[in-house]
């Protein structure tokens, strides 16, 4: 289970957004709370497909954007 912003599983880094589109990652703002569904390197970046997730209305407005709509 990630514990988000502020935790200890889980930081943050920047990247341009085309490469964030791409790779659909897992922005630190919807790490809170949700486990992941298969090992992940340490240091390597979460996708929203490493972890079930709540589709709330922030995370379909992120696919949306990812989507480029």
């Amino acid at each position: 289970m990630l514990d988000g912003e502020g935790g200890y599983t889980v930081y943050g880094r920047v990247m341009p957004a085309a490469a964030a589109a791409q790779e659909q990652v897992l922005p630190i703002g919807l790490a809170h709370g949700v486990r992941l569904t298969r090992n992940v390197a340490a240091g390597q970046a979460l996708s929203l497909g490493d972890v079930e997730i709540r589709e709330d209305q922030a995370v379909r407005l992120y696919r949306e954007v990812l989507a480029g709509g």
